[in-house]
């Protein structure tokens, strides 16, 4: 019987890598220009002197965070002026802020105990901007508690 020491070098583990790691240029692949302005939008409008939040872009999303945990998720789309948002609430406040958002025209949902989905045009984003940024505002005040 004959065993042979090969070492041979995979290229595999490489190319998976490469293939799960998503950045900027990646969604700017995956979705319309106008679709992930919308979230330049909403991370420009909640800057402010005391809050900076950072994306961080995954296959799947791009997430918000800033010093304390991710509290919202987009997915911007390929039909232009499209995306998807998801955000953190905390569980005494999830009903109404999805009742808030709704009486406001915004087909928001609740997702899990602790979450609030809608999808969104550029457009109702431009007519709802004020609501979108308060309870986006309140979600990252509540990731640094």
């Amino acid at each position: 019987m004959t065993v042979l020491d090969v070492s041979e070098e995979t290229s595999d583990i490489a190319a998976v890598d490469q293939v799960e790691q998503a950045d900027r240029a990646y969604w700017e692949k995956l979705s319309a220009p106008t679709s992930l302005a919308m979230v330049d939008k909403i991370v420009a409008a909640l800057r402010t002197g005391t809050v900076d939040p950072r994306l961080t872009y995954n296959r799947h999303h791009i997430a918000m965070g800033t010093t304390g945990y991710n509290f919202a998720w987009f997915r911007p789309r390929k039909t232009p002026g499209h995306c998807h948002i998801e955000f953190r609430a905390t569980t005494e406040t999830r009903d109404s802020i999805v009742s808030s958002l709704q009486a406001g025209g915004i087909d928001a949902s609740p997702r899990r105990t602790d979450k609030i989905t809608f999808s969104i045009t550029s457009k109702e984003l431009d007519e709802h901007f004020g609501a979108i940024k308060d309870v986006l505002s309140r979600a990252e005040e509540t990731s640094r508690l």
